[in-house]
């Protein structure tokens, strides 16, 4: 199995842990990077690749749908996944989000959406036909 390299949004210091270890445990081959902010975690893509987004909606200084609107614009083939206490998933998913996650989270829907997320995007890559000579 290929590395998963996600990198996790979110201003809640606690949050950002239990995911992590969430994530680690159920996914062998993880990087995991962490941001506090949209803006920080723009600043992180700036140097960083990895394959999908899990971020807050809610947060100071950039949140989520700023982070979304963003990414769509700099690297629009990165799915971004947006989660929220609050019911905005109807506009998460209109602006553009892959998936959406009330907290408090399903740990086996997480698991299985960025999994599936990742895997059609190697799979988009992987079918692509060869070129035929001109």
């Amino acid at each position: 199995m290929a590395t998963l390299r996600v990198l996790l949004v979110d201003d809640n210091a606690t949050v950002l842990t239990v995911l992590e270890e969430l994530l680690r445990r159920n996914i062998p081959s993880i990087v995991i990077l962490t941001a506090p902010s949209g803006q920080d975690a723009l600043r992180v893509l700036q140097t960083a690749t990895v394959d999908v987004v899990l971020s807050d909606v809610s947060m100071p200084n950039g949140d989520g749908f700023f982070l979304l609107e963003e990414v769509q614009r700099q690297w629009p083939s990165l799915p971004v996944v947006l989660m929220s206490g609050e019911p905005v998933e109807s506009r998460a998913l209109e602006a553009g989000a892959k998936a959406f996650f009330s907290k408090p989270l399903d740990p086996h829907r997480l698991i299985e959406t960025l999994t599936a997320l990742t895997s059609r995007t190697m799979r988009v890559v992987i079918r692509r036909p060869p070129e035929q000579p001109s």
